[in-house]
């Protein structure tokens, strides 16, 4: 987006790139549930953030901030934390 939408907090900016990836990647472990398969994912999702700030800089009107390459891959860690999580609650409960 052009103008990205304004959050009134310090980190808003990354915390919603931290909260895109980590749904992102935890909708993802959701649907594969095979370690390897989120693996690949994760590479890539993370990946795709790492390249998404570089062809930002390339744009007239995005910035380039390694920090949300961090809050990227954070989000992706956590969303894999989270879905090994539900998925060892959803084993037990069966």
């Amino acid at each position: 987006m052009p103008h990205p939408p304004k959050v009134d907090l310090d980190e808003g900016n990354r915390l919603g790139h931290f909260a895109a990836y980590g749904l992102l990647m935890l909708l993802f472990c959701q649907i594969y549930d095979r370690g390897r398969t989120r693996l690949a994912y994760a590479i890539c999702f993370t990946a795709m953030g790492i390249s998404l700030e570089f062809l930002q800089r390339m744009t007239g009107y995005r910035h380039f901030d390694p920090l949300d390459m961090v809050a990227n891959t954070v989000g992706v860690a956590f969303g894999w934390l989270a879905g090994a999580v539900f998925a060892k609650y959803a084993r037990i409960h069966r």
